[in-house]
């Protein structure tokens, strides 16, 4: 599966019940330990039993614990790649991959612009904005989908549950209707305006002035690599990260010595605890920085706005701001 068309298809997990669970950048987490998405209750199944993330190369099921999981019927031992269809096997679960076309890659991409100035890609749909915790765009005095942006031509197709107004016009309860770039659409205290994002612009979300860069980060090591999730303004986002990218995160995060998160770390420091002792050098830094990077971005994030280099190198930090609550466990 390439680049483009990950861009433009949604990954389940189904289960036999009906239910389904999205994959995203940060994963689905499965397994009996309670910060688990998915926490199931079986001795059988270790307390990070797997996760099933979403790649710029398409789905992707990270083993994690001890015990065994079967992928079409062969044991997984390590990372796997997935295709629709694909029956995951543990214990006595069953979930069935689902894929199902989203939106096509091509040439339109959509943000919303915040009053705040703020903006926020539409980087899969559907989309919804709304209070509760699901919500792709959390948004505080407003219901879990108060509205919804799916797939649509000229723009994004825009589903109110709740009265809200485009430009001015009214739009009561349950209106569907397509939006175009430039539309400002207002719902209870917010206002939001579509954006088209040109052509080579990369999707990620942007921070106005106004608002503060992060308000909490928490990164959560797993048995293999580790899921940070990062609360932005009004949008929470989460994405895994390979063992060595966590190790890189976690440092700059928790420095040793008298350095504190968002600090620049010099190199020297970061070398022994991401490597080990004698090991790592300033080429294999820049790429895995670069590589880390683009994980960022392939979960809307600008990745080299977070992590900077000092100009000219020899120190790197992840950008934070005074208040900003950090936690690494």
């Amino acid at each position: 599966m390439d680049e483009t068309k990950t861009d433009g298809i949604r990954c389940w997990l189904a289960s036999p019940s009906g239910g389904r669970l999205a994959v995203t950048p940060g994963g689905i987490l499965l397994g009996r330990a309670p910060g688990c998405d998915l926490v199931l209750d079986d001795p059988l199944i270790s307390r990070h039993h797997l996760l099933v993330r979403m790649t710029v190369v398409g789905p992707e099921l990270i083993p994690l614990g001890r015990n065994p999981i079967h992928v079409n019927g062969t044991v997984a031992s390590t990372p796997v790649s997935l295709q629709g269809g694909d029956q995951i096997r543990f214990a006595d679960q069953q979930f069935e991959l689902v894929i199902e076309p989203g939106l096509s890659a091509g040439p339109e991409r959509w943000a919303l612009r915040l009053s705040d100035d703020s903006s926020v890609a539409l980087v899969s749909y559907p989309f919804s904005v709304g209070g509760g915790v699901d919500d792709s765009l959390v948004l505080p005095n407003l219901p879990q989908a108060a509205m919804v942006l799916s797939e649509g031509a000229p723009g994004p197709d825009l589903s109110n549950a709740v009265e809200c107004s485009v430009d001015g016009v009214l739009w009561t309860e349950g209106t569907r209707g397509a939006l175009v770039a430039g539309n400002r659409v207002s719902i209870g205290d917010h206002s939001l305006q579509l954006e088209r994002l040109q052509p080579g612009v990369a999707a990620s979300t942007v921070l106005g002035p106004g608002t503060r860069s992060l308000v909490r980060i928490h990164l959560q090591f797993l048995p293999v690599g580790g899921r940070i999730t990062l609360v932005l303004g009004a949008q929470e986002v989460a994405l895994y990260l390979s063992e060595r990218r966590c190790a890189l995160i976690a440092v700059l995060l928790s420095p040793p010595g008298d350095y504190v998160a968002g600090e620049y770390v010099p190199d020297d420091l970061l070398y022994p605890k991401v490597w080990g002792r004698d090991q790592g050098d300033r080429n294999s830094l820049n790429v895995l920085i670069n590589r880390t990077r683009k994980e960022f971005a392939h979960a809307g994030l600008d990745g080299f706005a977070l992590i900077e280099r000092l100009p000219g190198g020899g120190a790197t930090r992840f950008r934070i701001e005074e208040g900003t609550d950090v936690l690494v466990d």
